[in-house]
């Protein structure tokens, strides 16, 4: 049996829409059940879940919070209660395609394996926004090229939360997710599993559909969060591995004080204006991916948002007083 945990966090009708996305899979599918991870961010979502679980006709459940919001906490309560021997991750606003729980579970045969990680995708009609950011996230020059396996990659795959599966005993083998490693809960237990002997897959198909319910604001604060987490891993597991967000938090100092001293040295502004003329090729290419002119717009701010947001938050966690202490 399978177990899919759906985190949720966003608005009611993509709850609505992600629970009837798996409830048109199970002719084709393994038997499974749904446990519904409330985040605890909204008092309307436990009477509208309940009422649309009801409504359904498979095994689904709604787990409320019970004093403790940290994601990796409530990860934690669901897979104790979880009946079934593999995992599945999602998010609700995700929705999934015919196949995708034959193929993001199909490579836990191997006992060697920690997680799966399998891809998302924006559908092509969506707002510029999140077509932008689809881009950002995929390439490799903006988010290190660490969801996949193969191509240009800086740093190591790291399974994602949306759309991953495990075997339960091997996540309980780890001791479960760290609830102070927040934002990096996932790099953190896939660390653990790598130095317990287990590997981490990227299985390409099929990919999610996943509509972020975002802002570049909201993605700024986020990307603040994931680097400031990232470097209280650093500060207690060492900075092997961190290169990438050590990378950026340098860049984060480097890049505007090279702008800001044009006037003493022209030639200062070299990396400047070569970051610059990267970001502009990135929307560029972006907007000719998707025929979207507004999408090279956004691909540029949603970049320096990954890049400065990582870097910022991993300088501010690393000279924190407060170490890993939530």
């Amino acid at each position: 049996m399978i177990s899919v945990l759906i985190y949720a966090e966003h608005a009611s009708h993509s709850l609505g829409t992600c629970l009837r996305s798996l409830e048109a899979l199970r002719a084709n599918s393994p038997a499974f059940e749904v446990i519904v991870v409330d985040s605890g961010n909204s008092p309307d979502r436990e009477p509208f879940a309940r009422t649309l679980i009801a409504g359904l006709q498979g095994d689904y459940r709604f787990l409320p919070v019970e004093g403790e919001k940290r994601r990796p906490a409530l990860y934690n309560r669901a897979i104790r209660s979880a009946r079934g021997e593999l995992l599945v991750f999602s998010h609700d606003d995700a929705f999934f395609p015919r196949g995708w729980l034959q193929s993001i579970t199909a490579p836990l045969g191997d006992k060697s394996l920690g997680f799966a990680s399998g891809d998302d995708r924006v559908p092509s009609g969506e707002r510029s926004i999140l077509l932008g950011l689809d881009y950002v996230l995929h390439s490799p020059l903006a988010t290190g090229g660490m969801r996949k396996d193969r191509g240009l990659r800086f740093g190591a795959l790291t399974p994602r939360n949306w759309n991953m599966a495990c075997r339960k005993g091997v996540v309980e083998s780890a001791g479960l997710f760290d609830p102070a490693a927040g934002e990096a809960a996932e790099l953190e237990i896939a660390a653990r599993l790598r130095r317990l002997g287990f590997r981490m897959a990227h299985v390409p198909e099929p990919k999610i559909f996943h509509v972020r319910d975002t802002t570049l604001g909201d993605s700024t604060a986020l990307n603040f969060r994931r680097g400031a987490d990232r470097a209280m891993l650093a500060r207690s597991a060492g900075l092997s591995g961190q290169a990438p967000f050590l990378g950026l938090a340098v860049a984060t100092l480097a890049i505007p004080a090279s702008l800001l001293a044009v006037p003493l040295a022209p030639l200062l502004a070299i990396p400047g204006l070569a970051y610059l003329a990267l970001l502009g090729a990135l929307g560029l290419h972006a907007a000719w991916i998707w025929h979207r002119p507004a999408v090279a717009l956004w691909t540029p701010l949603l970049a320096v948002s990954q890049h400065f947001g990582h870097g910022a938050g991993f300088l501010a966690g690393l000279i924190s007083p407060k170490g890993r202490r939530r």
